[in-house]
């Protein structure tokens, strides 16, 4: 018995995390496509940097990089050009809830020919176009595929705690249900008529030894 109820533990726990993390991602996709964007480029970083390897023939470090967070969702944006005219961007965007756990970036160089333009493989899918948008904005034309860590386990297991304890709580909402109703806690086996019964005649559960005192008040 102790050895069945071990394995439902892990296999329930092991539910409840694969649950947090799909449901990590789904917000943050929700926030990506449904959320407030930042309205402008936001603070200015003192130390700015890539978020990543870029080609050789880019600058070392960025002229410039702009940081802006609104309710679950952080953009960033580094800068440089060049005086013939060549300019490099790198556009990184955070989502999630309560932690940035997901996260997507492109980024771009062009020449003094506003007509050439080249893109690096970004991070993320593109949204599917059947899915509404209440503000279509450029930004919300990928989804994030990136995780961000630690904040991607911190937000998997706030979500797996939150469907445990919502778990827990209508088990004990329907346990109590049950007893005031004079039925198996187990199988809902109408007991009314053997209130001194230890164990119930249709699945042999032990009954709840404070049943008695929920039915009478």
């Amino acid at each position: 018995m102790r050895g069945k109820r071990v394995r439902r533990f892990c296999v329930l726990g092991a539910a409840a995390l694969v649950a947090g993390a799909a449901t990590n991602v789904l917000v943050a996709w929700a926030f990506v496509i449904w959320g407030p964007f930042p309205p402008g480029l936001g603070i200015s970083i003192s130390s700015p940097s890539w978020r990543g390897r870029v080609p050789p023939e880019w600058p070392t470090v960025p002229k410039s990089k702009y940081e802006c967070s609104v309710w679950g969702l952080t953009t960033s944006n580094a800068m440089s050009d060049a005086p013939d005219g060549t300019d490099w961007s790198e556009f990184t965007v955070s989502s999630g809830w309560p932690f940035r756990s997901m996260r997507y970036f492109y980024s771009s160089s062009s020449t003094s020919n506003p007509a050439v333009r080249n893109f690096l493989l970004p991070e993320g899918i593109e949204t599917p176009r059947w899915i509404p948008m209440w503000e279509p904005r450029w930004e919300r034309g990928l989804l994030p595929t990136a995780a961000k860590f630690p904040e991607f386990v911190a937000g998997s297991a706030f979500y797996a705690a939150l469907f445990v304890a919502i778990g827990v709580g209508v088990q004990r909402l329907r346990r109590v249900v049950r007893i005031t109703r004079g039925r198996c806690i187990a199988c809902n086996y109408d007991l009314s008529g053997i209130p001194d019964a230890d164990l119930c005649p249709e699945c042999g559960a032990v009954r709840w030894k404070d049943e008695r005192v929920l039915r009478t008040g």
